[in-house]
């Protein structure tokens, strides 16, 4: 039987290898606008400096577009859009290290971290768990029978049972915070 290997020298272990899933008192953490380097129009303005309602309009057409039950990808889409046809032209933005930056680029990524993970847009991220919950469950059933002997396969059966177990109390949970 072979020893055990240490890990190399470089190595984190205990404690130290391991960091919150979004950090409450520092920034580089989760998957907030707070940890990341890249721009965020919505951030950039939330102090109120949108003189002229820009950032105020593309809040309310997220609002829009979440009221008519539009997907999170839709959404992004027509933000990143309406940015990049009628606001771009007009933003700055001064980074970290004092360089600023015309006309910044503000990613689909950036856009659609914002949407999920700021308070502003709450009830997106619950519809995204949704999707997902909806996504496995579609999943499950198209790989829950055997198609050669017409019978289930046991353990994706109970995946999907166990699936929508879990999504039926997902939602009751929505439902209870209403």
């Amino acid at each position: 039987m072979a020893a055990p290997t240490s890990p190399p020298p470089d190595t984190v272990v205990g404690a130290e290898a391991f960091e919150p899933t979004h950090a409450l008192t520092t920034a580089g953490h989760g998957p907030s606008c707070a940890a990341s380097t890249d721009f965020c129009l919505f951030c950039r303005f939330s102090d109120g400096g949108d003189s002229d309602g820009m950032v105020s309009q593309l809040k309310g057409l997220v609002r829009a577009l979440h009221a008519e039950k539009k997907e999170l990808g839709a959404i992004v889409d027509a933000v990143h859009r309406a940015y990049n046809d009628g606001i771009r032209d007009q933003v700055e933005w001064t980074q970290a290290s004092g360089a600023v930056v015309t006309k910044p680029q503000w990613s689909k990524t950036a856009i659609r971290r914002h949407i999920l993970f700021s308070n502003e847009f709450t009830g997106l991220f619950n519809e995204a768990v949704d999707q997902i919950f909806q996504s496995l469950i579609w999943r499950y059933n198209n790989c829950a029978v055997d198609a050669g002997t017409g019978l289930p396969n046991e353990e994706h059966r109970k995946a999907l049972v166990d699936t929508i177990a879990q999504y039926a109390k997902w939602q009751q949970h929505c439902q209870r915070r209403k």
